[in-house]
């Protein structure tokens, strides 16, 4: 889209140059490529969100918002998705053998291969109308039948898993590994889907890499809308909508009051040029009025030199941003300039009636119609170069001398055409006002003209200020959802303006925490509370449990850990992928969880939810699967080991191998020895694994965090409600936009 439009914006600024185009064509070409700015980043935010959420959770939440009032706190939006659905499947495919398999590949190999499979798996699932949930590392999840019912859904997830096998091999043959797939398919007459919206996002939670068709099918809905907007924003619908006919005010008293307090950058010109025009007109006389125009200049000059006195250089600019103090100097000036032309017309008038009979032959009345006519045009060329001064105003102003000059023309010609016939004294006196009042409709038709294409460029200017900052919100909305779906420093990475798209970002650790956090007994409470059809209930309050660990994160002490994800009750997070920080604080985090669950416990008394913690340390491989919509997410045997620290573990004790031990134990954490467990996926290879449980935790360590606890540590973390509210603000102004002409005017104070 930006190449042609650039491209159209040159080749129109070259007409412009040779032809006598209006301005606002020139305004319309760079509002074209504004326009597209802005809804590409709205763009940009709508798929942001839609790799978070599916499609239809992200229209109804659109749709919800749209109710709400624009003054209503985002964050107050506490409503959760829930969405039930009868006769379902669902596909959960793991990938056996990935554990070596991300031993043996470096990181980019690893992230790559992800890529590439997942990928066509999220094509397959198109295919076959399954809808994918999530991916747990080596693992994905999707579901048939949902959110549109399908009467063959076991057998869309049944040739799902055909055709996931049938890749994995091509992959297999391809890289010539041992790889395979495990599939489990299972049916159910009910599922419940639900989505929080003030928890914090999980990373690699509901995406959906794009299609080409879709970016061909945005590229030509964005340019249909640009000129759909470029029709609606002519000048002649912008007068109608926004500017009175008659008196070309504002029909908004805002805008109008706004306007007037615009500086007018030509009011020193022009108040130089009418003193130019004084001063060659009355080359005998301008040291009568000398001091009186030097004043004026001094009060609006005086901001233009360095040296005169603040108190001056502020005085001379509250005149040029005060509307009522302009139109008083205005008026001055004119009316000194027509005071001189009126005094001289007034001097010849008295010569001429006493020497009249000397000259009489040589017809000086003619000389005495030009002259008084030019002394009228003076003032009214004075009034002519103010191009910022009001119309009506002008047209006052023009009546006035017209009056007056009415006045001396009578009084004038009756003395020096007192010897003629009284149809040439009828004739002269007819032409001259005449004359005069046809250039009064000269200086008032241009003047109008003027302030007509002033008021619509001050429009054009609002709007475009508006709309920056508008595109500027979108960009900043966008840039937070970034911060939560990825960490910080990868972000950045992704932020960066010269990076390419087709990069994919990989990363190898050393020491990585990784901890996984499961509610004890959760599971079997939501299928007993679902038997008494209170499983709704039951998701509400598991809502409440993972929003308050997210607000743990917000704390300063727990700036180096990432939430990875939850998977049900599962809460995963790691510590160390950010640059410089050490594996630590991951074990306070989980004793700081450990506490909030049980103020959780007392404020439900009827509940008594544990918290069952793993934690191990080690290399991992961290990187974002999708460059165009990122999921971050993190691989390797420390992932494995901490999960099955925590299936392994006990409720209410956090559970860690001897290697994690000896680095707790360097930090002043106590633990004891539980013993040797057989722990799946490594007692097979290492026999079987000593473990240990966390008893206390040194106290000074205690006492910082609680010290630093509610302390914003994270500046930008918001909700996804906040981010879905700014997208329908701005689908909001766009339909108003529509239908007022192109604008949605408010109020902004011009830079």
């Amino acid at each position: 889209v930006y190449p042609n439009l650039l491209s159209s914006f040159r080749n129109k600024l070259a007409k412009y140059i040779y032809y006598d185009i209006q301005l606002y064509e020139i305004c319309k070409l760079i509002y074209k490529i504004h326009m597209c700015c802005a809804l590409f980043v709205s763009f940009q935010t709508w798929c942001l969100v839609l790799s978070i959420l599916p499609r239809f959770v992200a229209l109804e939440m659109i749709a919800d918002m749209t109710s709400m009032d624009d003054d209503l706190d985002p964050q107050q939006f506490h409503k959760i998705y829930i969405h039930q659905y009868k006769d379902v499947s669902i596909l959960f495919a793991d990938l056996k053998g990935f554990t070596l398999l991300s031993m043996n590949m470096s990181a980019q190999e690893l992230v790559r291969l992800l890529n590439e499979l997942f990928g066509r798996f999220d094509r397959l699932a198109d295919e076959y109308d399954c809808l994918r949930i999530k991916i747990l590392g080596d693992c994905y999840y999707c579901v048939s039948g949902v959110p549109e019912p399908q009467r063959a859904h076991a057998r869309c997830c049944v040739e799902m898993g055909l055709a996931m096998i049938s890749t994995i091999r091509s992959v297999r043959k391809q890289l010539n590994f041992d790889m395979d797939m495990r599939i489990g398919i299972h049916s159910h007459t009910r599922l419940t889907l639900s989505l929080s919206i003030l928890a914090s996002f999980s990373h690699g939670s509901y995406t959906q890499l794009p299609t080409s068709s879709v970016c061909r099918s945005t590229s030509k809905e964005i340019n249909k809308r640009i000129e759909h907007a470029i029709d609606l924003r002519s000048s002649e619908r912008m007068r109608q909508e926004h500017i009175t006919s008659a008196t070309l005010v504002f029909k908004d008293t805002h805008i109008e009051e706004k306007f007037s307090q615009v500086r007018d950058e030509m009011f020193k010109t022009n108040l130089v040029c009418s003193f130019i025009m004084l001063y060659y007109w009355t080359a005998l006389q301008f040291c009568l009025f000398l001091l009186g125009y030097l004043l004026l200049l001094m009060m609006v000059l005086a901001e233009e030199f360095k040296h005169s006195p603040s108190v001056l250089q502020q005085f001379c600019c509250w005149i040029h941003e005060n509307n009522s103090m302009r139109n008083l100097l205005t008026v001055t000036a004119i009316a000194i300039n027509f005071g001189m032309a009126l005094f001289d017309m007034v001097r010849f008038a008295r010569f001429l009636e006493h020497l009249c009979f000397v000259i009489y032959q040589f017809k000086c009345h003619q000389f005495a119609s030009i002259f008084f006519v030019l002394s009228g045009v003076v003032s009214m060329v004075t009034c002519a170069v103010f191009l910022r001064l009001s119309s009506l105003l002008k047209l006052a102003i023009l009546l006035l001398v017209v009056v007056i000059y009415t006045y001396f023309i009578e009084v004038s010609f009756h003395m020096l055409y007192v010897h003629h016939p009284e149809s040439q004294y009828l004739r002269r006196k007819g032409a001259s006002i005449l004359l005069m009042a046809i250039f009064v409709i000269a200086v008032f038709y241009n003047g109008r003209q003027w302030e007509a294409t002033a008021r619509l460029d001050f429009l054009w200017r609002l709007q475009a200020q508006q709309e920056v900052q508008e595109m500027r919100d979108l960009r900043e909305h966008n840039e937070c959802l970034l911060h939560n779906i990825l960490p910080a420093h990868v972000a950045c990475h992704f932020l960066e303006r010269n990076r390419n798209d087709q990069e994919l970002y990989s990363q190898s650790y050393d020491e990585v925490g990784v901890m996984f956090a499961s509610i004890a007994g959760f599971n079997e409470y939501y299928e007993q509370k679902e038997i008494n059809h209170e499983g709704v209930e039951c998701l509400r309050l598991l809502n409440e449990i993972i929003a308050d660990f997210d607000e743990l994160l917000e704390e300063t002490y727990f700036l180096d850990i990432e939430k990875i994800k939850t998977i049900g009750s599962c809460y995963m997070a790691a510590s160390g992928l950010s640059p410089d920080k050490q594996v630590n604080h991951l074990v306070l985090f989980a004793l700081a969880m450990q506490e909030t669950l049980k103020e959780i416990n007392k404020k439900h008394s009827s509940n008594n939810f544990q918290l069952r913690v793993g934690i191990a340390h080690s290399p991992v491989v961290a990187g974002v699967i999708g460059a165009t919509k990122p999921q971050y997410d993190i691989w390797g045997m420390t992932v494995n080991l901490a999960s099955r620290m925590d299936s392994t573990g006990v409720s209410g004790k956090i559970q860690v191998p001897e290697a994690t031990r000896n680095i707790l134990a360097d930090w002043g954490f106590v633990l004891e020895l539980r013993g040797e467990i057989y722990i799946k996926g490594v007692s097979e290879r290492k026999g079987h694994v000593r473990t240990y449980f966390i008893s206390t935790k040194r106290r000074q360590l205690s006492s910082n965090r609680i010290a630093d606890r509610g302390k914003n540590g994270r500046s930008g973390r918001t909700t996804l409600a906040a981010v879905v509210f700014g997208l329908v603000q701005a689908i909001h102004r766009e339909k108003q936009r529509g239908t007022n002409g192109g604008f949605t005017l408010q109020l902004l104070l011009l830079q």
